[in-house]
Order: structure tokens, then sequence, then C-alpha cells
């Protein structure tokens, strides 16, 4: 049974450790894909994904790639730290599509819970840099920030109907990981 861990947010040093602890552990292949448990594959493409997105930029990344990016960083980055520890992570395009993303794999409530999160934020169409993205998200008004606290109690509540999608995504998804397709 191949395990499979990944931290990543935003310093170079974390982002380093992604890639070497990436580079440690082989990512699966048609042949032992079977062998990972639903958690190690889920964690696996996301995380290749994720580095992708630090690296190249999400606007790179393939449907698969997207998808299971904003699955992995949405489930990571709220149980490292809440929702404003998401949304502060996160480019706007990565945190618009999340919503999109959750309805496709079936997660409705977790969408409308997203959506909502989302909601103060405005139109972000015109932010352009991650400087500006986390001006704006450090310009919302406390309350704001407060009942981003608030959402993480309703995430947990939704998050194992939410894995059980996630997880399926990822079993059906993860060959569409060109990062990974490359080292293997």
């Amino acid at each position: 049974m191949f395990k499979w861990f990944c931290s990543l947010f935003q310093s170079d040093r974390v982002h380093l450790q992604s890639e070497m602890v990436a580079n440690l552990h082989p990512y699966p292949t048609p042949d032992t894909v079977t062998d990972w448990d639903d958690a190690s594959l889920f964690t696996a493409a996301g995380c290749e994904s994720a580095l992708r997105y630090h690296r190249d930029g999400f606007e790179t990344l393939n449907d698969s790639e997207r998808s299971l990016c904003c699955l992995y960083l949405l489930e990571s980055a709220v149980n490292n730290g809440g929702f404003g520890h998401w949304i502060e992570s996160l480019c706007p395009s990565a945190a618009a599509e999340t919503p999109r993303i959750l309805r496709k794999i079936g997660a409705t409530k977790m969408a409308s819970l997203v959506a909502d999160v989302l909601l103060p934020l405005g139109d972000t169409t015109e932010i352009n840099s991650k400087d500006q993205w986390v001006e704006h998200y450090l310009s919302m008004p406390d309350e704001t920030h407060e009942h981003w606290e608030t959402r993480t109690r309703p995430f947990l509540e939704l998050e194992d109907r939410f894995l059980d999608l996630a997880y399926s995504y990822a079993r059906a998804n993860w060959e569409g990981v060109r990062a990974a397709q490359q080292r293997s």
C-alpha cells in the first residue's frame, strides 16, 4: 500500500519540501493504482496538480488537474487554517472555479457552502496578481473574516460526503495529471 504525503502553501521552503517528497514516492501507474487506497490516490493526484499550479499557474492546468487541484487545496487548506487560509492561498481563478468543480463531482451542498464563502469577495475578475488578491482579501471587514471562520463547522459536517466524491473523482481521473506522467 502506497502512502502519499504532501503539504504545500506558498512558502518556497515548503514548496521545495513537497517536490522532494513527490520525487521520493512513485506516482501510481496503471499496474499499481489498485494498490493505492483512495485517500493516498487523492492526495497524490491533488498534490501533483497543486505543485504544477504553484509552479506554472492555474491557467496551464488541464481539466483533471484543475479539478484535482481545487478539491485538494480546499480540503487541505480549510483543515489547516479555515476558509480564510484557503482564500488567501489561492488565485481568484481557482477560488471561482471551486464551486463549479464541486457541483461537477456531485458535492452540491459543499458547492453552495463554498459559493456562500466566496460571495463577500464580489467580482474578482480584475485581480491580476497574488499581491492584489491578498490585499483584496485583507481589505474585507472583520465581520467577513469572522463569518468565514464560522463556516468551518458546516464544512466539517459535509466533509465525509465531499471526500467520498473527491476520492471517486481522483480514482477516475488520476491519469490526467501530466506532471506525474513525466516522472513515471
